[in-house]
């Protein structure tokens, strides 16, 4: 079910809403009965999406809680440790990778041992790859001591399955809510701030990323030896925009919705085009995904602490990680290949940090940020390499008469945002300002940018058929 869907909006959001707050009233103002109609609406949420693969939901959080379950050896402690990481790893490595295997593994096989392999068609459970690692994370946090073990089954599944963050993050420790999962304050002034976030996270998908991904995809299912550079260059640009409107405007729903139930999730983005090096770029994008990259693989790994060989190879780890995270494609092996070095290079050479020329360090940073992201839309690095070649040196700049369709001037609008957001203030964050504002007419405005964003919204969704989110295939 996709948040800018009709089914959504009109139909599951406010059914649920208002059983959630009948409930909170009931309860009087205690927390149990509406987590029982929250976790309800998440499990079929969940099933209306992904149908019979909610067992594999279901499975997970079954292994992480048992995970955490004392026992009186230190060996069974470790033993239900690492099936809590384990058996979750082994389903995200299943759906994600058994198709990409075989299909990597056959022709090889076949001329060395005339082994053919059986074709494989895995489907992938939606959003398994964030409840897989919110899953390992309170497991490992349990057993660190930085978080306390869920109260009961319930409690666990209710925090792995909450619907806003289910499908495409912010990826939220269990520590971070674990409080609020118990008790927590339901009020006109966090439904007024909660609704205008997630407006505006709707209003950025709708109206940007959707308008940016005609102009991305025109580009990039293009056939590359008829691409000329305006093409591959206005292709470049749109899909970098397009997959930042769309996944921020992602988390920006999920921390509304959130906000409306009454949890407060982390951020998960801080206006990452506007970092001056890498290091930056990755303290501002997919937050939550890059802090559990850090506390779980690099810090372990022995993170900086250990001389600068070590301090490399584990960036390379992380970010060939990070990379396989995303796909089972080698375009996503060699993209995490590409931020590792770019982060290696920055630390070879004190790059990571700049006091002067920041504009001309920023452009850098996104230029080549904008080279990365041609690897992670590519279908291939045959296609990638071909597409980077003609935007660098096709020198044909005339775009295709029978393209020009896709630049109306709503898309061009939506380009133009893109461009314009560069030139913010670095540490001006939309989302962050909106809900930090201060004084009387604080209510009343929320009130108002919601009312006007819903109307945007409302005459948008009716004309045009909604696209999911760029996040749901990873």
């Amino acid at each position: 079910m996709v948040f800018s869907s009709p089914v959504f909006l009109y139909y599951f959001l406010p059914l649920l809403l208002a059983l959630y707050f009948l409930a909170y009233k009931a309860d009087g103002n205690k927390a149990r009965l509406p987590n029982a109609i929250l976790l309800l609406g998440s499990l079929f949420f969940y099933f209306y999406g992904a149908n019979v693969y909610i067992g594999i939901l279901l499975i997970v959080t079954f292994f992480c809680y048992i995970s955490v379950l004392p026992t009186k050896t230190a060996l069974g402690n470790k033993l239900l440790l690492y099936s809590g990481i384990v058996v979750p790893l082994s389903l995200l490595a299943y759906f994600k990778y058994a198709n990409f295997a075989t299909s990597q593994l056959s022709p090889v096989l076949a001329d060395i041992a005339a082994i053919q392999l059986p074709v494989t068609n895995v489907a992938l459970p939606i959003g398994i790859s964030f409840f897989v690692f919110q899953g390992i994370s309170y497991v490992i946090d349990v057993h660190r001591k930085e978080a306390r073990p869920a109260r009961s089954f319930s409690m666990l599944t209710l925090y792995i399955t909450m619907f806003p963050q289910l499908i495409a993050g912010p990826i939220v420790r269990y520590r971070i809510i674990d409080e609020q999962l118990s008790e927590r304050r339901l009020s006109l002034e966090n439904f007024a701030i909660g609704a205008t976030r997630f407006m505006f996270g709707l209003c950025k998908k709708v109206i940007l990323a959707d308008a940016c991904a005609v102009i991305a995809d025109a580009a990039f299912t293009m056939p590359t030896n008829e691409l000329p550079s305006s093409m591959a260059l206005l292709g470049t640009l749109a899909y970098t925009f397009q997959i930042y409107f769309d996944f921020s405007a992602y988390s920006d729903m999920a921390i509304g919705l959130g906000r409306i139930l009454g949890f407060t999730f982390p951020e998960n983005f801080l206006r990452p085009y506007s970092a001056t090096s890498f290091t930056d770029f990755w303290r501002r994008w997919h937050i939550t995904l890059s802090s559990w990259f850090r506390d779980y693989v690099y810090i372990p790994l022995g993170g900086s602490r250990c001389g600068s060989f070590r301090t490399y190879a584990n960036l390379w780890i992380v970010f060939l990680c990070t990379g396989i995270w995303h796909g089972a494609n080698w375009t996503f092996v060699v993209w995490g290949a590409f931020n590792g070095a770019m982060l290696t290079l920055e630390r070879l050479f004190g790059l990571r940090t700049h006091k002067r020329n920041q504009m001309l360090w920023q452009f850098l940073t996104f230029t080549l940020v904008c080279f990365g992201w041609i690897l992670f839309r590519a279908d291939s690095i045959g296609h990638a390499l071909q597409f980077t070649e003609r935007l660098l040196f096709s020198n044909e700049w005339a775009i295709p008469p029978e393209f020009r369709y896709i630049f109306t001037n709503f898309n061009k609008i939506a380009l133009l945002c893109g461009l314009f957001t560069l030139f913010f203030p670095k540490d001006f964050v939309t989302g962050k300002y909106l809900e930090n504002t201060q004084g009387r007419l604080r209510l009343p405005s929320y009130t108002a940018v919601g009312l006007l964003c819903l109307t945007i919204v409302a005459f948008r969704i009716s004309s045009m058929h909604y696209s999911p989110f760029i996040y749901f295939q990873f």
